[in-house]
């Protein structure tokens, strides 16, 4: 037996054996780790050609240099295999003495034995691999093992091989990491000399494959024939190739704690997305909409609205594929409402099965506020999201080794050492964090104290500020918000922003921005470019976080901070998969924990917990494992300071942090708590709450203290709910529940709260926040026993939460003339009976958003649909007389309210949006391809491409039509006025599409006017629609319709495209311009140039101005429409 110098606390056997079943129970029948031991194990089986063994060597720091076949290995971590052919038992070593040895870093060497010592000899035929569960030469971290497997060729060795041969053998394992020296499977090899002793080795006897017993006498090391096949030398370690019965153990001496320490483990690497939610929405938005360099992929209809739920979650879903870690929102203490929703939006995601990235803080700092304001801002922050989706960043124990809410600040903001540590105070006692705060690249010297600082990228697409202790970069795809133009150069800006930046190897990664359409620096999905910088950003956040197959990020984690010696607890963690590759709960991911004191490690844990549900790439979710400290014999460890290590196992066993992986490192103290104790982990408070209405608010915490709480005992759960007054709180409501079962110290509970707030709550207060506390007989208790949490609130008078379910095969288009019918299942998610006539109805909009028709398409549901009831509507949806590309979006509605768009008032399924392209009689496209003779337009890629205005100006290609739209069938056709905000005829001309031509660099895009004569199909036609400007100012054209062989004038005029004048359409316009040196920030307009045309006869062609300052790009007919025509 192995005596090793842990501490010791007793050893309690019963009790240890006790905890170790409530484990079994509490962890779902885990696999358990195997106590850490210092030792060898080895296999070994043989066939006509080759020795086979196999070696898992247990080593906590693994160390080697060699990594070549057929080379010295040196003083290496390695195993050694001896044989002596003849079996002579001379005392030196002979012709017939042959070693192999293979270093943990990948090396090997084949010797034969001379009278001089081993002499290299250089052979193909031997087979060996190896596999580390740890990270070479790094003596930062923890390593766990190695393992080797290797084939001898026999015929190298001149032995024949048969059952009840014998030749000299003997194995030896050299220690480099840990001590130096070697051990020995043969116990008369005590020195370096005796290794090369064959004398002091053993015998190697070869046996049937099939024996009845396996017993190895002293001195002799059986070893079985193969079975069936032979073992495929990949360094893993099968039962299919090694027989368990057949293993050998060689014992190592202990670790010696002087030459392996940990120090510290380093903070966690992280990439944040500034994430804006401040836009206008409704009427009030659409007059700067048409001014945002980028549009957001859907459009501006009801649905962009960041004080909903529904937009919140698909900003998230997107953040979440892109590989973020943390959105920074954007908050200064304003628009409290759609923080709120934000939240809400994370809890929907959670209980959809949904992983969602965390939440930090970006806070626009008020120049000259003083800290108490600064405060008020973080702390309502802070009760506005919940601490479950609130980033914890885990700190290094060199700087304290807490949880911490990552701060990033624009603006000014003094921070001196004395101002972190009121504000640290002030966290601590309000949230048990702190703050790690990261100010602007100019804020050095006003703020001293800052953790880290990140520079501005805007100016090359990337920013590196080592100053402080945290190294902080930043990274832009472009942008064009100010006096700032970055341009995007199709890509390679952001590309090549990333690549800088990972080469300098950063603490953490600010995407600035995830969402800001406005400036056009955003990644987020966008008409212009899709998912493109979405996928590109994960592609690249992969990069950063060394593009291993395992890896993972520890986004919070909710560990007791102290326990008794003995006492089973409950730890939970949220953790993102930063690997390649999915966790599938098939392929057995396990959750697990090691204990270290003063550096070493003491303890492997006793459970590793297998994942619950599949968790994808970039995808997250809440792990549950129950923390048992006992040391490798299962003895209690005793009372003191530890740290304890969570760790994820990949499927063959190994740690991420062998891999490269930082685990997560929370200190805590094994000591003696108080009799009443506990931490609440969240309150899950409905997000919108209705006067008399009874709501169910599940509020979970965990027991850590020494006594077990009774069913229906002293210690229950109060919510408060209170409004802000004169500075103080105003308490409306209480509500309380006890403890729904025995919770004994260590575990975790759920208590169910029925909530009901009374109308003049609702009448009185929009908002209210409600703070959940644990009571004992009676009375709340204390921050100093349990912190309180505190949520928000809305309250309305009434709000319905439906939940739409597509059909299951999606409508891809329509035809005029046909009605599509088909079923939507709708379900009531709220709690009380729709009372009033509901009915589905769907509106028509532009592809950007603009409502078109109104009960489009409609679908009857029957009154009185209970809470959670769900029932099949069968609905019709007409074509408009148009074509073209629309969205179609379905709601419920009662009266005229249209409680699906109701803010926080139904979740991501609350409403069921449609893209649809239209085929319909109403336009005729007319063909311009034989007359195009100018290109107008210029990519990024290739700015010089195009001429239009002066110095070699163009149109921005990457900004105009066709766009990416989200459609089964897209189509070329965009409507008139896009994202403008136009009434009157240029209203009505939305109906209105152009076949946009192609983008492509060096196309021929456009028709300069130079009197030719374009020929349209002969027809009856209302108006012509000319998508046209003039390179200058205005022109006044005169244009021909040509009707049989008679000509008629018409005159009209044609926009400038660099600003509309009084009269002019705006068919589109964008916010930059392309010059051969790049964009420049001035705006382009094109213009619906409309010609009116009589029906009574057959227009057969139009001839154009002769004025070659005007370009036309494309031209459409429009039909006149049938008195039935749904248009309006």
């Amino acid at each position: 037996m192995i005596v090793t110098d842990r501490p010791k606390a007793g050893s309690p056997r019963r009790r240890a054996a006790a905890l170790l079943t409530a484990a079994i129970l509490l962890c779902a029948a885990p696999a358990f780790a195997k106590p850490r031991t210092n030792a060898v194990r080895l296999w070994t089986t043989w066939d006509q050609n080759y020795f086979y063994a196999a070696f898992d060597i247990s080593d906590p720091d693994i160390q080697g240099e060699s990594k070549a076949a057929n080379a010295p290995v040196g003083d290496d971590d390695a195993v050694a295999l001896y044989f002596q052919a003849d079996r002579a038992t001379g005392q030196t070593l002979s012709p017939a003495s042959y070693r192999m040895i293979v270093s943990a870093a990948g090396g090997a060497q084949f010797a034969v034995g001379s009278e001089e010592g081993w002499q290299q000899k250089n052979i193909i035929t031997f087979k060996y691999a190896v596999r580390l569960d740890g990270t070479l030469n790094d003596d930062q971290d923890d390593d766990t093992r190695f393992q080797v497997e290797v084939a001898v060729p026999w015929k190298e060795m001149g032995i024949t091989p048969d059952i009840g041969a014998a030749v000299g053998f003997n194995i030896a394992v050299q220690m480099r990491g840990e001590n130096s020296g070697s051990v020995s499977l043969s116990p008369d090899v005590k020195t370096e000399a005796d290794r090369d002793n064959p004398s002091k080795w053993q015998e190697l006897w070869l046996r049937a494959a099939v024996q009845p017993i396996a017993i190895n006498s002293p001195g002799r090391v059986m070893c079985n024939r193969i079975l069936a096949h032979a073992p495929i030398v990949d360094g893993r370690i099968l039962p299919s190739e090694y027989a368990e019965k057949n293993v050998l153990q060689i014992a190592k001496p202990p670790v010696d704690a002087a030459r392996h320490v940990i120090r510290d483990f380093p903070i966690e690497d992280l990439v944040f997305g500034v994430y804006h939610l401040d836009f206008a929405s409704g009427p009030e938005g659409a007059a700067s909409q048409a001014a945002y360099v980028h549009k957001p992929l859907g459009g501006f209809g009801p649905w962009f609205d960041p004080s909903t739920i529904r937009w919140h979650h698909a900003q998230l879903l997107d953040a979440q594929r892109a590989g973020i870690d943390v959105v920074l929102p954007v908050f200064d203490g304003g628009g409290e409402e759609r923080i709120a929703a934000l939240a809400a939006a994370l809890g929907d995601m959670t209980a959809l099965g949904q992983g969602v990235p965390h939440v930090g803080l970006l806070l626009k700092a008020e120049k000259g506020a003083d800290r108490q304001r600064t405060w008020s801002i973080i702390r309502r922050f802070c009760e506005l999201v919940s601490p479950r989706y609130l980033a914890q960043v885990r700190l290094p124990q060199s700087r304290g080794g807490q949880s911490a809410l990552p701060v990033f600040v624009r603006g000014e903001l003094a921070l001196t050492q004395e101002d972190r540590d009121w504000f640290d105070r002030q966290a601590a006692e309000a949230f048990g964090l702190r703050l790690l705060w990261v100010a602007g690249g100019g804020s050095r010297t006003a703020a001293p104290a800052a953790d880290g600082f990140a520079a501005n990228s805007r100016e090359t697409g990337w920013s590196l500020d080592e100053s402080g202790w945290i190294k902080v970069a930043a990274v832009t795809p472009g942008c064009a918000g100010g006096e700032r133009l970055l341009a995007r150069a199709a890509g390679e800006t952001y590309q090549s922003a990333w690549a800088a930046v990972i080469e300098k190897k950063p603490d953490w990664v600010l995407i600035d921005s995830f969402n800001d359409w406005r400036d056009g620096s955003e990644i987020a999905e966008s008409y212009e470019y899709g998912l493109l910088y979405i996928d590109a950003t994960a592609i690249q956040s992969s990069r950063f976080n060394g593009q291993r197959e395992y890896a993972a990020k520890y986004l919070s984690s909710f560990v007791p901070r102290e326990i008794a010696p003995g006492t089973l607890c409950t730890a939970r963690a949220n953790v993102r998969n930063a690997g390649t590759k999915p966790w599938k709960v098939t392929d057995r991911v396990r959750f697990t924990y090691r204990w270290y004191q003063g550096g070493r490690l003491y303890s492997q844990g006793v459970a590793a917990v297998p994942l619950q549900k599949d968790i994808p790439v970039n995808g997250s979710g809440q792990i549950s494992i129950g923390v048992a400290p006992l040391d490798t014999d299962k003895d209690p460890l005793p009372a003191g300071e530890w740290l304890l290590v969570f760790d994820l196992l990949t499927p063959d066993g190994r740690t991420f942090s062998s891999q490269g992986d930082h685990p997560l490192a929370v200190a805590v103290t094994i000591g003696d708590p108080p009799a009443l104790s506990a931490e609440l982990l969240s309150a899950e408070i409905p997000p919108l709450m209705m006067p008399s209405e009874t709501y169910t608010a599940l509020v979970t915490l965990r027991n850590d203290g020494s006594t077990a709480w009774s069913t229906g005992g002293s210690v229950g759960v109060v919510l408060t709910a209170y409004a802000d007054a004169d500075g103080g709180r105003k308490v409306l409501e209480t509500w309380t529940a006890p403890i729904p079962e025995e919770t004994l110290p260590g575990r975790i509970v759920t208590a169910q709260v029925p909530v009901s707030i009374k109308p003049s709550t609702a009448l009185a207060n929009k908002r209210i926040m409600i703070e959940a506390r644990l009571t004992a007989d009676g009375k709340a208790a204390g921050a100093e026993t349990c912190r309180p949490l505190v949520a928000s609130a809305l309250t309305a008078p009434a709000q319905w939460a439906p939940s739409l379910t597509p059909p299951s095969r999606p409508l891809a288009g329509l035809e005029y003339g046909k009605a599509a019918k088909f079923a939507i299942d709708v379900l009531n998610k709220g709690p009380q009976t729709w009372s009033g006539d509901a009915r589905l109805t769907a509106d028509l909009y532009s592809i950007d958003g603009r409502l078109l028709l109104a009960n489009a398409g409609t679908g009857k549901l029957r009154r009185g649909i209970k809470a959670g009831e769900k029932l099949t509507a069968n609905v019709e949806l007409k074509a408009p007389f148009y074509p073209g590309q629309y969205v179609v979006l379905w709601t419920v509605r009662a009266g005229d309210t249209d409680t699906s768009l109701q803010p926080l008032g139904g979740s991501g399924d609350a409403v069921y949006m449609q893209y649809l392209t239209v085929t319909a009689p109403g336009l005729e496209v007319v063909d311009l391809s034989a007359a195009l003779d100018s290109d107008v337009l210029a990519s990024e890629a290739n700015p010089a491409d195009g001429q239009f205005g002066d110095g070699g100006a163009s149109f921005a290609a990457d900004l105009l039509p066709p766009l990416v739209v989200p459609s089964p069938t897209p189509s070329r056709l965009h409507p008139v006025g896009m994202f403008e905000n136009q009434s009157g005829d240029a209203a009505a001309a939305r109906w209105i599409s152009f076949a946009w031509p192609s983008r492509k660099d060096g196309e021929k895009n456009a028709v300069a006017a130079k009197g030719q004569t374009i020929a349209v199909t002969p027809g009856s036609y209302a108006r012509a629609h000319i998508l046209a400007a003039a390179s200058g100012d205005a022109e006044e054209a005169e244009f021909g319709l040509i009707y049989g062989g008679a000509g008629q004038k018409a005159k009209a005029r044609v926009g400038g495209w660099p600003a509309p004048g009084e009269g002019d359409i705006v068919a589109y316009r964008t916010a930059l311009r392309m010059t051969p040196a790049g964009p420049e920030a001035k705006p382009a307009f094109l213009y619906d140039v409309v010609i009116p045309v009589d029906p009574s006869q057959q227009l057969s062609a139009i001839r154009l101005p002769e004025n070659a300052a005007i370009v036309v790009l494309a031209m459409t007919l429009e039909k006149p429409a049938p008195q039935n025509s749904k248009k309006k």
